[in-house]
């Protein structure tokens, strides 16, 4: 059981922890790889395998989480991809009910994330680029923005982003 009267800091993930993860499983099994094949004129089939290869020879590296890098890889442009099937991002079960307890109580959230832009009515999350950045003020001064090694963390303050 967690004792939630010790905790005074909460930090979450945003994809797998409050996203459900079935919207980039799909950009980077089905979709992504379809799309791919029609631009070189190959199988899905092998399209698939050439592209997961190449996945797992970055893994474990900063690049890896950055879209920019896929982008100029792949010479696609990735975010324009994941827009055309934004409908499906999903949030997790229960995630909702859970930061809105969060944001009703004194613990600061902090979302450490590799996600690039965007911002949440429960935090800020300020656009991030992949790679070590300076530690910045978020903007408005009342929250504190870390980003290093290609992760973005943000504390939130007293008022929450509309």
């Amino acid at each position: 059981m967690i004792e939630w009267d010790a905790i005074d800091t909460v930090l979450l993930d945003m994809d797998g922890t409050l996203l459900d993860l079935h919207f980039d499983n799909y950009f980077w099994m089905d979709h992504l790889p379809r799309l791919y094949a029609a631009k070189h004129r190959i199988s899905e089939e092998e399209s698939s395998a050439f592209l997961q290869a190449t996945f797992h020879s970055g893994e474990g590296t900063l690049q890896w989480y950055c879209l920019d890098h896929w982008s100029e890889q792949l010479e696609m442009d990735i975010p324009a991809l994941k827009q055309e099937i934004q409908h499906m991002i999903a949030v997790r079960p229960f995630a909702i009910e859970f930061l809105t307890q969060l944001h009703a109580s004194d613990r600061d959230v902090v979302m450490v994330t590799n996600a690039q832009n965007g911002e949440h009515r429960y935090y800020r999350l300020v656009r991030s680029r992949c790679g070590i950045a300076r530690p910045q003020r978020a903007q408005g001064g009342s929250g504190l923005l870390a980003q290093t090694a290609g992760t973005t963390s943000l504390r939130s303050g007293p008022n929450p982003v509309d």
